[in-house]
């Protein structure tokens, strides 16, 4: 059923004179709402997808995890001659500056340091 209705319009023009005019208009006839929103049916098809999303997110937070660990050993205890280089600058620098030598003394070990503050190689 169709409703008939009264709306006031007010036209911008007319706004500061305070005119406005009263037009009749028809509105649309509206669905009854239930208070509960029906989901879509989920398909196996979906539940599989979203199983295959969160495996795919374990294997990429396992990947980064050894990478990390693999990194941090190659830095602290490999031998290859420029990460020895690199991280003997970067514990000089920070253990010569007493803003950042907390980073040096936080990430590694006591031992590390102490060698490479001393100069001396005990490989």
């Amino acid at each position: 059923m169709v409703e008939i209705t009264e709306e006031e319009v007010v036209n911008l023009d007319n706004l500061a004179d305070g005119m406005s005019e009263v037009r009749k208009y028809k509105s649309k006839p509206q669905k009854e709402k239930s208070k509960y929103k029906e989901k879509p049916q989920e398909t196996a098809a979906s539940e599989k997808q979203g199983i295959k999303g969160g495996v795919v997110a374990f294997f990429i937070f396992a990947l980064v995890v050894l990478l990390s660990v693999v990194g941090y050993v190659t830095v602290v205890y490999g031998s290859i001659p420029v990460v020895v280089k690199w991280r003997d600058k970067c514990i000089e620098k920070a253990m010569t500056n007493e803003d950042y030598e907390w980073i040096a003394t936080a990430v590694l070990p006591d031992r590390l340091i102490d060698e490479v503050m001393t100069g001396s190689d005990s490989e």
